[in-house]
C-alpha cells in the first residue's frame, strides 16, 4: 500500500495482462470500504516484452468490483468495474 493524500489510499498490483479477479486481506477490504473514493486500486499490467503496458486504477474497490469473501477477499470481475485505464505507448520501433 501506498500513502498518497493524507486521506488517499493506494494498492498496488502487478501482472502481465489485465487480471478478472485479485485477493486482498481484510484489513485492506475494510479500510477500502471505509475510505470509498480514497481508496484507488492500481493494476500495473504489462512492463515484458509482448504485453502491452498499462495502470488501471479503480476508485472504491471494495463497492464497484464483485466481492467473494475467503480468508481475506477476493475481488473480482475487475475488468468490467469501471476504471481510469493509462496506457503506455511501446517502446519498442
Amino acid at each position: 500500500m501506498v500513502r498518497g493524500r493524507a486521506s488517499t489510499f493506494h494498492e498496488q498490483l502487478r501482472a502481465r495482462a489485465p487480471q478478472g479477479s485479485i485477493e486482498i486481506s481484510n484489513a485492506e477490504y475494510e479500510r477500502a470500504k471505509e475510505r470509498g473514493n480514497d481508496f484507488i486500486l492500481a493494476l500495473v499490467c504489462g512492463l515484458e516484452d509482448g504485453y502491452q503496458d498499462e495502470v488501471r486504477l479503480i476508485f472504491d474497490p471494495a463497492h464497484r468490483a464483485t466481492v467473494r469473501p475467503l480468508n481475506g477477499v477476493k475481488l473480482v470481475a475487475l475488468t468490467e468495474a469501471p476504471l481510469v485505464l493509462i496506457p503506455f505507448a511501446s517502446s519498442q520501433g
